[in-house]
């Protein structure tokens, strides 16, 4: 059974069809968004350093979510370190020891977003051209 729409409401019918879609389209962002960036801090816990000493022992222990709505209105996740938030830098990159050495990168954080950034950019393909 079809709808009969007058040319004077088709514009109308447009809009609303058009903003349908964007709702769901938000909504599945957001979905998609919270299962990556859990998928991220489980993977980062994982992957973060460990030290034998037990003051530094809680970096890996100390990543979080934080989510929230930018002036713009989009909605924004990061995946930070709440305990030992200076810390990350310093061992992604390396850094200058006090003795005049250096001490190495371990590098677990990039691994980390370069594979979470492919795999929210696939799954949303997947889920837009199902249909959503």
């Amino acid at each position: 059974m079809s709808n009969k729409i007058s040319i004077s409401n088709l514009n109308a019918s447009i809009l609303k069809v058009l903003s349908e879609y964007k709702e769901n389209i938000d909504e599945e962002v957001k979905e998609t968004a919270d299962k990556i960036a859990k998928e991220a801090k489980e993977d980062l816990i994982n992957d973060s350093p460990r030290s034998k000493k037990e003051r530094n022992q809680k970096y890996y222990k100390g990543w979080a979510i934080k989510k929230k709505i930018n002036k713009n209105g989009k909605y924004v996740l990061a995946v930070w370190n709440k305990t030992n938030y200076r810390l990350t830098h310093l061992l992604e990159f390396g850094h200058n020891v006090k003795n005049g050495g250096k001490a190495r990168a371990v590098s677990h954080i990039r691994k980390v977003e370069e594979k979470m950034s492919k795999e929210f950019e696939e799954e949303l393909k997947k889920k837009i051209r199902k249909g959503v």
